[in-house]
């Protein structure tokens, strides 16, 4: 198999792999919808902690399924190519991601455009982080910084003001676990994409960031952030 057919399967495998955690997470959405009953949704998120029985054995797999999108693409790039703080990013966006799946579902039945908006958000998400692992360019960290500064922007529209559109316009939501996790997790997809895109960022291999250890805490801090956001959909 030549370098460009490898290069091919490589992504197939990945798109593969994505399409499987947006199924996973968007199941788990409709799930955790169906055994909490008809507690309104809006953008996202729930607004606030469910009241019902948590799952976070099912969380757990979700969150997994999420990041692991990541971690498959770590693997099948080459070695010399692997930078951390573009991981770091990549984390944050599969993980905003996972959230947005997550709430597809239960959105479809309340207001069709938002529950399109947040698939498309997601799925811009997770092709995101793929790509600023593979290829960091100029290009990748701008449309991220962009893309995700937006959708924090509306999350703040929807909590302040309301949302123009949608089954209760110019109606402040409510403010809920997942839907400041997936906003924290967007803002530091912006800022670091825009700290790599800076003249005067700090070298690229600054030892706050390039060390293992702070690598894997920050690691561990996403997951541990996104399995509690989806434990309290």
């Amino acid at each position: 198999m030549d370098s460009a057919a490898h290069a091919r399967a490589k992504a197939a495998l990945v798109a593969a792999y994505i399409l499987l955690a947006a199924v996973t997470a968007a199941l788990y959405g409709g799930w955790h919808r169906h055994e909490h009953g008809d507690s309104t949704l809006h953008a996202h998120g729930d607004g606030g902690a469910s009241a019902g029985h948590t799952h976070p054995d099912a969380a757990l797999l979700v969150a997994g399924a999420g990041l692991g999108v990541v971690g498959l693409t770590w693997l099948l790039i080459p070695p010399d190519r692997r930078r951390p703080l573009p991981g770091q990013l990549a984390l944050c966006s599969a993980a905003a991601a996972t959230i947005h799946f997550a709430v597809v579902w239960p959105h479809w039945d309340e207001y069709v455009p938002f529950a399109i908006a947040f698939a498309v958000t997601a799925v811009f998400q997770f092709a995101w982080a793929a790509v600023v692992l593979a290829r960091p360019s100029r290009g990748v960290l701008l449309a991220g910084a962009i893309v995700n500064l937006g959708v924090a922007a509306a999350w703040v529209l929807s909590r302040t003001l309301g949302m123009p559109v949608g089954p209760e316009p110019w109606t402040p939501e409510a403010v809920g676990v997942a839907d400041v996790a997936a906003t924290v997790f967007e803002l530091a997809t912006a800022g670091g994409s825009l700290l790599l895109l800076s003249p005067a960022a700090p070298p690229r291999h600054a030892p706050w960031w390039d060390t293992r250890a702070a690598a894997q805490t920050l690691a561990v801090a996403i997951g541990v952030t996104l399995l509690v956001a989806l434990t309290l959909l």
